[in-house]
């Protein structure tokens, strides 16, 4: 992967998180290989390991820009059965196809409130992500394989959980 234009191509892996919204919890985690569909692929296999193992069934999904492409948006909405809240990569001109359909549906959302507030709690993600970089050493791997960093990264959550659950069991 490369960090931007002119910049060597680095062995990299990427961390993806799947937040319950409520409290902030860590409901799935993965660990992929960097590359530009990594996020999207990660996200229905966390949605559809989360409604197969833990019986968990959202109503909505709130994600950033990165997320906006039509496929995806189509794959929340019709074979998930989820509620996208994620603003589109662009929105369409014409609309031919399904894909486009559901981009069109997702800019329509922009002005529920619901897409609001699930736009305004999807950013406590990044508080999990700093953490997991910062206090729990995920920021550089420390050892070769991903299935080593992914275990790693189980770990990491789990602790992120029980340091949450001290919280909320405190107030």
């Amino acid at each position: 992967m490369r960090k931007g234009s002119g910049q060597a191509a680095m062995l990299a892996h990427m961390a993806h998180a799947l937040m319950e919204n409520r409290n902030g919890l860590v409901v799935e985690v993965e660990m992929t290989e960097a590359s530009g569909t990594a996020e999207r692929a990660a996200a229905v296999a966390m949605l559809g390991r989360a409604k197969r193992t833990r019986g968990l069934t959202p109503r909505t999904l709130g994600a950033d820009v990165g997320y906006g492409e039509g496929e995806f948006l189509y794959t929340v909405e019709h074979e998930l059965q989820i509620e996208p809240h994620i603003p589109p990569l662009k929105e369409p001109e014409l609309i031919d196809d399904a894909w486009k359909l559901a981009r069109f549906r997702a800019a329509m959302r922009k002005g529920e409130a619901t897409y609001a507030v699930s736009q305004q709690i999807r950013k406590r993600i990044e508080e999990i992500f700093g953490w997991l970089k910062t206090v729990g050493g995920l920021r550089k791997a420390r050892w070769v394989g991903r299935w080593k960093i992914r275990d790693y990264l189980y770990a990491a959550a789990a602790v992120w959980n029980l340091m949450r659950l001290s919280k909320l069991a405190a107030a």
